[in-house]
């Protein structure tokens, strides 16, 4: 009989330690599923953090689209102006030359062809001279 109890009592024993062991091992395996669930917790968020920087980063590229082309039209505008004012200038420039031409052929026939030349060459070029400082000058800014 004592065999008996012995061999019955090996089972048993075996039991409680398997037992043992698996109560062991559930503590490692639920530490371990609770670092697992931390580690994504962690990593959620940085993932969150990051889409939270990414979508103010293209607010702020958008923002700054919205100021450059706010920015873009107002030096259009400038340059329109610019350009029609370099328009009439070259208006007033060949209206000047058209009157110095039609006071030339009558100065022509009075004998003063000479200094009216003159004169008519000097406005040319002074009139050329402040074209192009309102250009330089617009050009500069």
């Amino acid at each position: 009989m004592g065999d008996e109890n012995q061999q019955s009592a090996s089972p048993e024993t075996w039991f409680r330690e398997l037992r043992a062991r698996l109560v062991g091992l559930e503590g490692v395996i639920t530490a371990q599923i609770a670092g697992f669930k931390d580690l994504m917790g962690e990593r959620d968020l940085r993932y969150s953090e990051r889409d939270l920087a990414n979508k103010e980063a293209v607010h702020m590229a958008l923002r700054s689209v919205d100021k450059a082309t706010d920015a873009t039209a107002a030096q259009l505008e400038e340059y329109k102006k610019a350009n029609n004012e370099w328009r009439d200038t070259i208006r007033d420039l060949i209206s000047a030359l058209r009157e110095s031409k039609n006071k030339e052929e009558g100065s022509r026939e009075k004998g003063e062809s000479i200094k009216s030349d003159h004169r008519a060459n000097i406005a040319i070029i002074i009139a050329f001279a402040g074209l192009i400082l309102v250009i330089v000058l617009r050009l500069w800014k």
